[in-house]
């Protein structure tokens, strides 16, 4: 489903490849079965690969994305 949003082979590549990778393709469904619109479509995964992009910079394994952490995280800011 990923690929109905992106097109550029090297985007979809850098995507796939990131924490958040393995769970793209459903979100993407998920939202737009729920009526989001392309461009918000687009947006949301865009956050989504951020957020994992940061996550990893910080060490942060999927596994420790919890409320606690990401509060722990928030305080930083």
């Amino acid at each position: 489903m990923l690929i109905a949003y992106f097109k550029s082979e090297s985007t979809l590549a850098r995507y796939r490849s990131g924490l958040a990778g393995p769970y793209l393709d459903e979100f993407t469904s998920w939202l737009a079965n729920h009526g989001y619109r392309r461009i918000s479509i687009r947006r949301h995964v865009r956050e989504v690969v951020h957020f994992a992009d940061w996550a990893t910079s910080e060490g942060l394994a999927p596994g420790e994305l919890d409320y606690r952490t990401l509060s722990k995280w928030t305080k930083v800011f």
